[in-house]
């Protein structure tokens, strides 16, 4: 029997999220916490491709706040992975990649670039000739940096629009290691664990009802005007000119005077 698996503490680290790697390089450390799949080999979907309509949540609408946040931060995770996973191939060593990339988001452009010659030195040590060329890893970079903002600005979005930003990076964090179905087995297991656990799952049409009417806009909610002016408006403007125009012409007559 091996022993147990210590609990993954994800709560609010959003830089785990977007580098599932990480989790695969700390698996692999002392004393590193443990991720047991559900199901090794073939995933089979939990929700059945034949059911109704009626079955089918709300979330295919394209105005569906949480699809659309889900959708694009998945994507964008997808496409920093991808060329992660390129720059680690050609010996970028990984602390040494996040260090680059935290330097570019923050543009720290001169600090970055006199690591940029160590990685790619390093890069020359493990692969030599195959080794990444410099003009390469800063494009990558450049790359990585333009999705990780991208990224932070879909969360600030989100987070302005009322989506709870912890469920929302667990939700994509099961996604993202579970490619195969993005997710369809863990996240139903992980709902059937919780019912079972007795916690209550009586919010859930509130929740989504939340986001049913398409996306809220990020700005205050402030009551607009009325832009077009009844009859009475316009006379009493009128007539609040016209009595502006007389005070102004007494007001000139006395100073002459």
């Amino acid at each position: 029997m091996s022993a147990q698996a210590k609990p993954i503490d994800v709560a609010g680290d959003v830089e785990a999220l977007e580098k599932p790697e990480q989790a695969k390089a700390l698996a692999t450390g002392a004393g590193a916490a443990t991720v047991t799949p559900i199901n090794a080999g073939v995933v089979e979907p939990v929700i059945d491709s034949a059911a109704d309509d009626s079955a089918v949540s709300s979330a295919g609408s394209p105005n569906n706040l949480i699809k659309r946040s889900v959708d694009e931060i998945y994507a964008l995770m997808a496409e920093v992975h991808e060329i992660r996973e390129e720059l680690l191939a050609h010996g970028v060593q990984f602390h040494m990649l996040n260090a680059l990339i935290e330097m570019g988001v923050h543009e720290k452009l001169v600090e970055q670039a006199k690591m940029v010659t160590t990685a790619v030195e390093a890069s020359v040590k493990a692969h030599g000739p195959q080794a990444i060329e410099r003009e390469e890893l800063e494009q990558h970079l450049e790359e990585i940096v333009a999705l990780e903002k991208d990224l932070r600005h879909v969360r600030h979005v989100a987070s302005q629009q009322g989506v709870h930003m912890q469920a929302l990076n667990h939700l994509t964090q099961l996604m993202r290691l579970n490619p195969g179905d993005r997710g369809v087995q863990a996240i139903n297991t992980f709902v059937a664990y919780a019912d079972a656990a007795g916690v209550p799952l009586d919010r859930l049409e509130k929740i989504r009802e939340q986001f049913k009417d398409g996306p809220k806009s990020v700005l205050p909610d402030v009551a607009r005007e009325n832009h077009v002016k009844s009859g009475d408006e316009w006379i009493q403007l009128g007539k609040n000119v016209v009595l502006g125009l007389v005070l102004t012409g007494i007001m000139m007559w006395m100073v002459v005077l």
